[in-house]
């Protein structure tokens, strides 16, 4: 909600404007003018300034670090986002992280596939899974918040672009 919003909200809520707003909202604050605008439009200024995931296709695009041995890969996503969750990775899920570091190399070992919110061409992940010819995307920046557990995921990595099938 925005500053005048409050009160007319409690009143009666705007269905039309709150599925405008889950499509994606933007604020702006510039000297002493505050402007907002929601939906379709909203996005188009957004995807301008941030890499920002298309929801309403369950996109989400980053960096190819490695193609691996597959372009196109499908699998269960496993969030892992510290060291004490990697036991959940196993054989032929794919790893979804912030970013991984050596510690991680035995979820990576098991995993089809990493994707990272962070990293480049050489980042840990990147080297690591050319190393293992795995597929990689890194650099999505909002993976492990659009990802969940146990989602269904297509990994292009050819195009650095990945899918969410089945939440």
């Amino acid at each position: 909600m925005i500053l005048n919003e409050p009160v007319s909200a409690l009143q009666k809520i705007d269905n039309d404007l709150l599925n405008k707003r889950k499509i994606c909202f933007v604020l702006n604050c510039t000297d002493k003018k505050i402007t907002h605008m929601e939906g379709q439009n909203a996005l188009t200024v957004a995807r301008q300034f941030f890499n920002v995931a298309d929801i309403q296709q369950n996109i989400i695009q980053g960096v190819v670090a490695s193609v691996g041995n597959k372009r196109h890969f499908r699998g269960t996503a496993r969030i892992v986002l510290t060291i004490d969750q990697i036991g959940k990775v196993k054989e032929g899920d794919i790893l979804v992280t912030t970013m991984t570091s050596p510690d991680f190399v035995i979820g990576i070992k098991k995993a089809a596939a990493i994707i990272t919110d962070v990293g480049g061409m050489l980042s840990h992940a990147a080297i690591v899974s050319r190393e293992l010819k795995k597929p990689c995307i890194v650099g999505t920046e909002i993976a492990t918040k659009v990802i969940h557990d146990g989602d269904i995921v297509e990994l292009h990595s050819g195009k650095g672009i990945v899918k969410i099938i089945k939440s």
